[in-house]
Formats: structure tokens, sequence, C-alpha cells
């Protein structure tokens, strides 16, 4: 049994490689169990061997590009502890990758088994109570600034949207003028942070 399992997972590897190059040369609706077996040259019943059907492939697919998000290095990435320079390599470490990765990026926040079917549960997600965390610690430490009528939770789903939806612009609509989409991308974190700075009185 010990010798089956690496092979085993070679080729539910395999099978996920052929599906992302599918998706990436026919978008999803690109991807069925048919046209996965001719590029896997498997038959369509060994496919099933490994997935029960193409929704549990998107997961998969989901999972490890979710998983690539944490892999990849970041440029941006800088030795701090200050809450709001965290918040703000967080956000844009997640347009690098939809920008460098477009369609693990779409992978990643397409609809599967494993996403949440709610607003109650989206809130309960690991990343996202991780940035209410973060937030909430930094205004309580004076590290930074919540607008008025904000709590930590409302700011954090109001950053979610905002890097969520230009990483989606850029990895999708925007993909062929990228430059302009960066620009506007570094301009809203600028303006981020000068939202969520607190004023020492320095000139």
């Amino acid at each position: 049994m010990q010798t089956k399992k690496p092979r085993f997972q070679r080729n539910r590897q395999a099978i996920l490689d052929a599906a992302r190059e599918i998706i990436a040369e026919r978008g999803m609706d690109g991807l069925s169990m048919r046209s996965l077996a001719e590029k896997a040259d498997y038959s369509p019943s060994t496919l099933y061997r490994y997935f029960e059907d193409k929704d549990a492939i998107l997961d998969a697919l989901a999972k490890q590009a979710a998983a690539a998000v944490q892999e990849m290095p970041s440029e941006r990435a800088t030795n701090t502890n200050d809450p709001l320079e965290i918040l703000l390599q967080s956000g844009l470490r997640l347009y690098d990758f939809a920008r460098d990765h477009p369609v693990q990026y779409q992978l990643m926040t397409s609809a599967t088994k494993s996403s949440p079917k709610n607003l109650e549960t989206f809130l309960k997600d690991q990343n996202f109570e991780g940035l209410v965390v973060l937030i909430r610690e930094g205004a309580i430490s004076g590290s930074l600034r919540l607008p008025d009528g904000f709590n930590a939770e409302r700011m954090a789903m109001l950053l979610w949207f905002a890097i969520h939806g230009a990483s989606m612009l850029r990895a999708g609509l925007m993909s062929d003028f990228g430059e302009e989409c960066d620009e506007m991308v570094e301009q809203l974190a600028a303006g981020l942070k000068t939202m969520m700075k607190i004023e020492t009185g320095e000139s």
C-alpha cells in the first residue's frame, strides 16, 4: 500500500495540471470530464477513481491556488510590525498574485464545494478573521485609525472588497491594459494608507 499512494498522488496531480491547462486555454466552461480525459490521456471512468466529479476537481484546484499565494515570494515584504503596513503589503501581495497567475487567482476565487455558502460563513473564514484581528489590534494599540462609522469588521470588509475587486479586474477584464490597472492599485493603496494613518502632528 505504501508504494501505491505516491503513484496515486502523482496521477491525481497530473489530472489537476491537465485541468488547469484546459481552463487556461478555454476558460472554466471549457472544462468537462470528457475534455479532461482527452487531455490527461485517461478514460473518463478512470478519472472518477481520483475525483467524483468536475466540482471536486475545481475545488482541489482552488485549494491549491490558495496555498500558492502563501508560498509565493513577495518583493514587497519588509520587516515591520506596523499593522497598517502589514495590511497593505498583504493586499498588494494578493494583487501581484492575480497579475502573475491570473488563472490560479480566478480558480481561487471561484465558487466551489468548499466556498462559503452565505455571508455568515464567509465572515468566519480564517483569512478574513485574521484580517479583522489585525485591524482591531492595530486600532486598540493606536497604530492605525478607523474612519468614523467603521469598526474592525466593516473596515476588513471594505479592504477585502477593494483588493479582491482590483485583483479580479487585473486577472480578467483589465489584463490587456495592466500597467494602467497597476498604477490605479498603487493609488488605491496610497489612499487607504492616508485614510487609516494616525496623524502624529509632524510636518
